[in-house]
């Protein structure tokens, strides 16, 4: 549980927490993701210096970025389930297997990273809380997903009341890091954060104003976090920015992408949803980009 927290005033000068809707602010949340991957040991450097994945152009993914004046302090992505799947699924297919049998709407929690200077300071928790908001209320997700080294298990555990639903195992596409499967339901996270934390000694300061992780997820309105208002009626979806065809084809010049040595899954997605992007030729490779599962 999360007993003592404190976000200073002025580290939230300036601070916006949003969605990224540019091809700019895009690859500059890439390009953060890919140096984090590499400094923490888990990616080898890409001479393109941004972080390819085929999720983060899918209609159902939502890129979170936080500036501060214009420069990006963090990202964190929300990728929903989609025809390719999700990027946990290549080390925990059978978990998330059980989970798509349910019927349920469910997403991942991928590609967390805040630059060097800045963590430790709430940048993380801001984007958790915009995060959460947009799944639970824009998009109507039920449960959430995320794949976790086991050392960050209390913290999402004991604090974000996250739950394991699987065996720890090596997650070869980074660098064979330890990989944990949990997952939270959306759908009881309100009475659960109500029972635990809305109470005298689980307070929390947040610019000099004393809350707690109920009503910081839940009730708190917060400057710095500008998402979209609702304009559709209830239980209608809002819709991530939508990356264009020519966005997507400069994605992948951009990463050196190489479209026909995508899996036929991908490309048939990637051509079905962006027809603009080329066609995909008769006899092209099966072999598996190399950034293709390496989205955690």
């Amino acid at each position: 549980m999360v007993r003592r927290w404190v976000i200073e005033k002025s580290e939230l000068d300036g601070i916006k927490i949003g969605l990224a809707g540019t091809l700019a602010e895009r690859e500059q949340a890439f390009r953060l993701v890919h140096d984090s991957y590499v400094a923490r040991g888990i990616a080898f450097p890409a001479r393109s210096g941004l972080k390819f994945s085929p999720h983060h152009i899918l209609p159902g993914t939502t890129t979170f970025v936080a500036t501060r004046f214009g420069r990006l302090l963090g990202t964190i992505s929300l990728v929903e389930d989609s025809p390719i799947g999700l990027p946990m699924e290549v080390v925990h297919a059978a978990d998330i297997a059980a989970l798509r049998h349910t019927g349920r709407r469910f997403a991942e929690v991928s590609a967390l990273s805040v630059a060097q200077d800045v963590r430790g300071r709430g940048i993380a928790l801001l984007l958790y809380n915009a995060l959460f908001r947009w799944a639970r209320r824009h998009r109507l997700i039920e449960d959430l997903v995320i794949a976790v080294h086991p050392k960050m298990r209390e913290f999402y555990c004991h604090g974000l009341l996250f739950e394991r639903i699987g065996l720890t195992r090596e997650y070869g596409a980074l660098n064979k890091a330890l990989s944990m499967p949990l997952r939270i339901d959306l759908t009881t996270a309100a009475p659960r954060y109500r029972d635990i934390y809305d109470r005298g000694d689980m307070e929390v300061a947040i610019a000099d104003r004393r809350t707690n992780l109920y009503r910081f997820f839940l009730d708190d309105v917060l400057d710095c976090i500008q998402l979209p208002r609702f304009a559709h009626p209830p239980f209608t979806l809002s819709s991530p920015p939508a990356w264009t065809d020519d966005e997507v084809k400069a994605y992948l010049i951009d990463c050196g992408v190489e479209v026909a040595r995508l899996p036929r899954q991908v490309r048939r997605l990637i051509f079905a949803t962006y027809p603009r992007t080329g066609e995909p030729a008769p006899n092209e490779s099966e072999a598996i980009h190399p950034g293709f599962a390496a989205t955690a």
